[in-house]
């Protein structure tokens, strides 16, 4: 992250670089003047003047085009007016005024002097709450033609998510295609969660039946918002809702244990849900929900911002910039995936896609986060010219529109073929071979982490998905895909606690050196500098020689990759083993 000094350059270089560009991507039109203004209606929302410098105190909002000239001599709360400047004050003060901006901002329980709370807080998951909805790893595409077939390769692809979670890696993937790819591309989802299945199934009916035009923005806010505007949820009600319930009404008097599926079509591409009876009924169910903004935002907020998760979400903001705290804090408190600076006055309608339909309960993890489910590097340089340096959620706003958009263009333009299931991974073979003419061989498989032990483990993974990836004679590229989460910290425990104590000086000093200078030998256990050197200890292990131990020793993947009849990759050619720890020098990890 850039400091503000640093930022207010680079603003100024960006507001250069679009001043010579006569296209603004769409986006754009969400950053405008930070004001906000009441219309003819009484309605608020923002000034619609284009703005043209950030505020220089907290570099979070912008200010209007009309003040150009006055930009660099003062950069701090340059309005379109003195009035708008004015009138604007008392909503933007608090934020700009706020204590996580400050360089010497300290988390509440170092304040309190007491031990934080930082061990994992049960009561969600015992509450059935915690579902992941989101991606907690950076999305990637599973194809990387270039690396593999090659780019222009414009034969027919075929590819499985078997545990998908959210739809980001069948949209990156769809979104690498060539954009004059000329076969079909199908696409099979599939995930064991009612919530996930659901909310998959809602956001391509909207992506299918929406205009390109007004469909990223309605997926946006259904994917990652709390509330929705009046019209994203009409979209829902008048759009989405009818479609499956003619659905359910057709299969009415069919068995709980049949698969029954349900196509829709557009141009060239098609979204072919296939669930079971009681799967339907859930999205409806989904649909059906009714609720009031006040009773699913207090529901909320009990889960998200409780002081029992207080600790967690401080330890995290300690490790960021002002800015950036501000920026987590104030999604925190809407629930809304918006510019820092845009009125949020207009979304006044629970998003009945993230609570539960029996009882309005917040459904999603309470430490879920956008960011995590793309690349940081990307996001941070998304939104250029338009968006403030430093607000970070205008950024992941800008980047995640733009993602769905690119989505919907591709809807239009090439021949796809979208399959959403819902069943266990185990039993996804099974499940398929009821549907007839069902995709069951595949290019690429993607299982997020389904092999770790505390899954499905290795030899049950491959023997549920290796039979269903196209042999060699078919395509030499096709590959079956895994996310290992565990076996680290697995490999760590099982070489005991005196190995581990035996790792730790060498990786204090590593710490040390890159912090530039030792800690001072007064801290305390619980001073969060002290807490961020202790948990970058996994940034310095040997990473590398953890996973072979496990890999080797402790499971002996080779043999069972032999029984299952697949052999393990020698050079990875769609995503690097270490995509996160990309550098062998420690220093260098940080960076």
């Amino acid at each position: 992250m850039p400091t503000l000094q640093e930022a207010i350059k680079l603003e100024a270089k960006e507001a250069s670089e679009r001043g010579s560009s006569s296209q603004s991507p769409s986006y754009a039109r969400y950053f405008t003047c930070a004001n906000v203004i009441k219309d003819a209606n009484g309605k608020y929302e923002n000034c619609t003047k284009r703005p043209s410098s950030t505020c220089g105190k907290c570099a979070l909002v912008k200010k209007s085009k009309e003040c150009e000239t006055f930009v660099w001599v003062d950069e701090r709360f340059q309005y379109c007016s003195k009035k708008c400047q004015i009138d604007h004050w008392p909503r933007h003060r608090e934020d700009c005024n706020h204590e996580l901006l400050k360089k010497d901002w300290m988390p509440t329980w170092h304040r309190e002097k007491r031990v934080p709370m930082l061990t994992f807080n049960m009561r969600n998951i015992q509450s059935g709450y915690g579902k992941f909805l989101w991606g907690n790893v950076p999305a990637y595409d599973v194809l990387q033609l270039a690396k593999n077939e090659g780019r222009e390769y414009d034969k027919d692809l075929s590819l499985c998510f078997g545990a998908s979670g959210d739809l980001r890696n069948m949209i990156m993937t769809i979104n690498a295609l060539h954009p004059t790819y000329k076969g079909r591309c199908t696409s099979v989802v599939n995930d064991r969660e009612e919530f996930v299945a659901a909310r998959n199934t809602i956001l391509l009916i909207l992506a299918l039946t929406l205009s390109p035009d007004e469909a990223p923005e309605a997926m946006l806010h259904v994917w990652y918002s709390a509330r929705l505007t009046p019209k994203i949820a009409s979209r829902l009600r008048e759009k989405v809702k009818p479609m499956v319930a003619d659905v359910i009404q057709k299969i009415q008097n069919k068995n709980d244990t049949t698969i029954l599926a349900k196509t829709w079509t557009s141009g060239n591409a098609t979204i072919s849900v296939r669930l079971y009876k009681p799967q339907w009924d859930f999205v409806l169910k989904m649909l059906e929900t009714r609720s009031t903004v006040e009773m699913t935002e207090k529901k909320r907020k009990y889960i998200v911002m409780n002081k029992d998760d207080l600790d967690h979400h401080e330890r995290r903001w300690w490790d960021f910039s002002g800015p950036l705290r501000l920026s987590e804090r104030k999604f925190l408190e809407t629930g809304i995936l918006l510019p820092f600076g845009h009125c949020i006055d207009d979304f006044t309608i629970p998003n009945v896609t993230l609570f539960d339909p029996d009882n309005n309960n917040w459904s999603l993890e309470e430490l879920a986060s956008v960011r995590a489910g793309y690349d940081w590097n990307e996001i941070c340089v998304c939104g250029g010219g338009f968006v403030p340096i430093l607000d970070m959620n205008g950024r992941q706003f800008s980047f995640v529109f733009h993602m769905l958009q690119e989505f919907c263009d591709r809807l239009q333009k090439l021949s796809l073929s979208l399959i959403l299931y819902q069943c266990e991974a185990s039993r996804f073979s099974k499940t398929i071979s009821q549907v007839p003419q069902a995709e069951k061989y595949f290019d690429r498989i993607e299982v997020s982490n389904i092999a770790d032990t505390c899954h499905l483990g290795l030899e049950e993974t491959l023997r549920s998905f290796a039979p269903m990836l196209k042999r060699p004679s078919e395509n030499t590229h096709a590959t079956l895909l895994m996310l290992s989460q565990t076996p680290v910290l697995q490999a760590r425990l099982a070489r005991g606690p005196q190995w581990d104590q035996k790792q730790a000086s060498a990786q204090w000093d590593k710490i040390m050196a890159y912090r530039g200078a030792p800690l001072n030998k007064d801290i305390s256990i619980n001073h969060p500098a002290y807490i961020q050197s202790d948990s970058a200890r996994a940034l310095v292990l040997d990473n590398v020689e953890l996973f072979d131990y496990y890999w080797t020793k402790m499971i002996n993947a080779e043999a069972i990759a032999t029984r299952t009849g697949m052999c393990e990759r020698k050079v990875n050619k769609i995503i690097e083993k270490w995509p996160i720890c990309k550098e062998t020098d420690p220093q260098k990890r940080f960076l």
